[in-house]
């Protein structure tokens, strides 16, 4: 009997704790500061899962990029032997510039683009105004944005423009984050124009022997 008593008491107990909830949830509702914390986490989520679509694009993330871009237009607008060639300059260069960037590079994901450092950005930004700079702005799209947008801005159907957007590329790429290096980032800038003449020459040469 005394155990069914004390049932009944818990039982009158849950229930008054059920009737008493309803106006508790009403008043976390009306709360400000409750829906504040229900967006802001709401938004944290957002932020998170948008970060995990365009994830923060590193020196190497990059340099890997532009190397599948080299590749890539090697084998589809040279000969066989000729893809081979140059596909190992360019893999040479990469693991050269890798070796640079490992020893005196800069990257600070604090700086727009990662890099360079703040003053040279601003004596970059400067030569790009007097016109000192030849290098074309419609020719940087290689290294910036996320993978989809990177993809499309590639112009495979005109390769001449092509291979001058992953050249011009590898310029700014180390003028980024080798430029405090040792004869950086200059050696890499004269050997990207001259490869971009060579093998604009070469695709020349190939067509017209078609």
């Amino acid at each position: 009997m005394s155990c069914q008593t004390n049932l009944s008491s818990a039982s009158n107990f849950e229930n008054t704790d059920k009737v008493q909830n309803p106006i508790e949830n009403k008043d976390e509702k009306n709360n400000p500061t409750m829906k504040l914390s229900i967006f802001t986490t709401f938004a944290l989520a957002a932020a998170k899962e948008e970060g995990r679509k365009v994830p923060p694009r590193t020196p190497a993330q990059r340099l890997k990029k532009l190397g599948k871009f080299a590749a890539e237009w090697t084998v589809t607008n040279l000969k066989e032997r000729q893809a081979e060639h140059w596909g190992r300059k360019f893999n040479n260069n990469i693991a050269k510039i890798e070796k640079r960037f490992k020893v005196c590079g800069f990257f600070d994901p604090a700086v727009p683009n990662g890099g360079p450092r703040p003053a040279d950005y601003e004596a970059e930004r400067k030569r790009r105004e007097t016109g000192d700079d030849d290098e074309d702005v419609g020719f940087d799209a290689l290294l910036d944005g996320d993978e989809d947008e990177i993809d499309t801005r590639y112009d495979k159907t005109n390769p001449i423009r092509g291979i001058k957007q992953i050249t011009n590329a590898f310029e700014k790429w180390s003028k980024r984050y080798i430029a405090e290096c040792p004869r950086q980032p200059h050696t890499q800038v004269n050997r990207n124009k001259l490869w971009n003449q060579k093998l604009v020459g070469l695709l020349a040469k190939n067509l017209a022997k078609q």
